[in-house]
Parts: C-alpha cells; structure tokens; sequence
C-alpha cells in the first residue's frame, strides 16, 4: 500500500512540475499528451507495484491480425 501511496505522489509531483508550464504557453496539446502518457504509465506502474496479473499486449495484436493473416494466406 505505501509502494502505491509513494508511486501516486510521485506522479503527482510530476504533474505539478510539467503541467503549469505547457498550459501556461498555450501548449494545450502538449498538455493532453503527456496526461495521457502520464496516466498509461501510472496505470502500468500501479499494476507492477501491486504484482496484478496483466496479459500480454500481443494477444490484441494476435486477434486483430489473425483474420487478416487468414485472408492474405489460406490455410487449406
């Protein structure tokens, strides 16, 4: 729990110190960005900290190209 506690206060950290700027410039974009990113990580981060089983991101790519894959290359 203090792993998850810590994690989540650097991250906040990190958004106090990155944030202010970016919108301070106008750099709304940017901003969106890197919240996005900051939240994908922190998520991914959360899961490693708390030893959360989380799949491979192959399997996506696996269900996505599989159909395509048989319809390039036919299996008889």
């Amino acid at each position: 729990m203090i792993q998850t506690i810590s994690l989540l206060a650097a991250v906040l950290l990190a958004a106090i110190l990155q944030l202010p700027p970016l919108i301070r410039k106008g750099w709304f974009r940017e901003a969106a960005v890197f919240s996005v990113l900051l939240a994908l990580g922190t998520l991914c981060s959360v899961a490693a900290v708390r030893l959360i089983d989380v799949p491979s991101p192959l399997i996506v790519l696996k269900i996505v190209y599989d159909p395509i894959s048989r319809l390039f290359f036919p299996t008889s």
